[in-house]
C-alpha cells in the first residue's frame, strides 16, 4: 500500500499543505495599486483608456511595514510619503511626524486580521516571481456563495522553513465589479513582534480628524492591512466627489 502511495505522489508531483506565516513580522515592501473603471489597455507599465468613460489611477508606495497582530497595530514608514500608524484597539489610523506625534487621524472600521493564506486556497503550481521559484496559492472571497468579491494569489517561497511570502496579487471585485488590482512585493520578511516604540504615538487625544481620509497613502495602507471595508468606503466617497 505504501508503495502505491509513493508511485501516485511521483505521478502527480509534490503535494504542499497551505503554508502559514508568523502573526507578527517586519518587512520591506513595494506596493502598487491600479484602480480603474471602464475599458483600458495595458502596454508594459502604461495604462491607456479607450473612451471617455474610462478612468485609471495608479498608486505606488515602498518602505518598512511593522505588523503586530498580537497587539492589534501596524505601522508603515515611507521615506517619501511619511508614516502611518494604525491602532486597532482604539480604531484610529494616524499620520505621524518624525517624533511620532499624531498629525491627523481617520477612523478604522474593522479589526486587524492576521496575514495568512486562507485554508481553502488552492495550489496553482509553481512559477517564477522576482527571480525566485514560488508556489502560487489562490483564494477567492465569495459573497452568498456565488458573487466573487476578491481573487488573491499568494506567491510563496517554500524552499525556506518557515515559508515566506514573495509577492501577493489581489484582484478587487466587490459584488462582481472589477475595481482594480493591488500587488505587494516582499523584499524582506523577518518574523517577530516589532519594537513597541514604533507604535508609541503621542498627542492622540488632541489629534484632529483628517479632512482627506481618502488620500492615496491611506488607501494603500488599508489595502496592505486588508481593511477592505474601510478602503471601499473612502473609494466610494472619492468617486462620488469626482476625485
Amino acid at each position: 500500500m505504501m508503495r502505491v502511495v509513493a508511485v501516485v505522489l511521483l505521478l502527480v508531483g509534490v503535494v504542499f499543505a497551505v503554508p502559514t506565516f508568523p502573526t507578527d513580522y517586519t518587512s520591506i515592501e513595494e506596493d502598487f495599486a491600479v484602480i480603474y473603471q471602464g475599458q483600458y489597455v495595458q502596454t508594459g507599465n502604461m495604462y491607456c483608456c479607450g473612451d471617455s468613460n474610462c478612468e485609471v489611477q495608479t498608486q505606488y508606495q515602498s518602505g518598512h511595514n511593522y505588523f503586530d497582530y498580537t497587539n492589534q497595530r501596524t505601522r508603515f514608514d515611507d521615506p517619501v510619503q511619511g508614516s502611518i500608524v494604525s491602532l486597532f484597539n482604539i480604531n484610529k489610523e494616524m499620520a505621524v511626524d518624525a517624533n511620532n506625534v499624531c498629525q491627523a487621524y481617520c477612523p478604522i472600521g474593522e479589526p486587524l486580521e492576521p496575514y495568512a493564506i486562507p485554508v481553502n486556497a488552492t495550489d496553482q503550481g509553481s512559477t517564477i516571481v522576482n527571480n525566485k521559484t514560488v508556489e502560487d496559492w489562490q483564494s477567492k472571497v465569495v459573497f452568498i456563495g456565488i458573487i466573487v468579491m476578491e481573487i488573491d494569489d499568494f506567491y510563496v517561497d517554500q524552499s525556506r522553513s518557515p515559508a515566506v511570502p514573495v509577492q501577493e496579487v489581489d484582484q478587487i471585485t466587490p459584488f462582481g465589479q472589477n475595481l482594480g488590482q493591488f500587488t505587494t512585493n516582499f523584499l524582506s520578511f523577518v518574523a517577530g513582534t516589532p519594537d513597541p516604540s514604533h507604535f508609541a504615538v503621542t498627542g492622540i487625544d488632541q489629534c484632529p480628524m483628517s479632512q482627506n481620509c481618502g488620500e492615496q497613502r491611506r488607501q494603500l495602507h488599508r489595502l496592505r492591512n486588508k481593511s477592505r471595508l474601510t478602503w471601499l468606503k473612502y473609494h466610494q466617497e472619492q468617486k462620488m466627489a469626482g476625485k
